[in-house]
């Protein structure tokens, strides 16, 4: 099968945040479905603490349950809708200080939502990028 270019599902992503609140979740249920395809930075299987901040200031808390450069799966009880923008604190066991992303909502699960990280921070990116290998490298060392 070929694969999707990540760009493409990043515009079918953008025209679905129009469509009626149905049709949207089936399309981002088939663009969820060739995800495994296009990702462009490996999941790092991670359990971190982390607050969640809407745009209308609720304050939610949640921890990852993998994360990568693009973005985070986020087991929390709140509720999200699909294309909502986030605030996310996450606090790395190995870190001084906590790393603030912004996000937008790509995916939600009974369990969590898939959170993709606006693209805009590279120096939040270069600490997460240093907290993410060093948190591979601690794994591989410990298996």
């Amino acid at each position: 099968m070929k694969t999707i270019n990540s760009e493409l599902i990043d515009r079918l992503t953008s025209i679905a945040s129009e469509f009626p609140e149905e049709a949207r979740q089936q399309l981002f249920d088939l663009i969820a479905s060739w995800q495994n395809e296009t990702r462009s930075a490996p999941r790092i299987p991670i359990t971190e603490p982390l607050s969640l901040s809407s745009r209308h200031g609720e304050v939610h808390y949640g921890e990852t349950s993998d994360i990568s450069m693009s973005g985070v799966f986020i087991e929390t009880p709140a509720s999200f809708e699909l294309g909502e923008s986030l605030e996310l604190i996450i606090t790395f066991f190995s870190e001084p200080e906590p790393i603030h992303f912004g996000g937008e909502v790509v995916r939600v699960t009974d369990d969590g939502i898939g959170v993709r990280f606006d693209q805009h921070s590279s120096t939040q990116f270069a600490k997460l990028e240093s907290t993410i290998s060093r948190h591979a490298l601690i794994m591989r060392k410990s298996s």
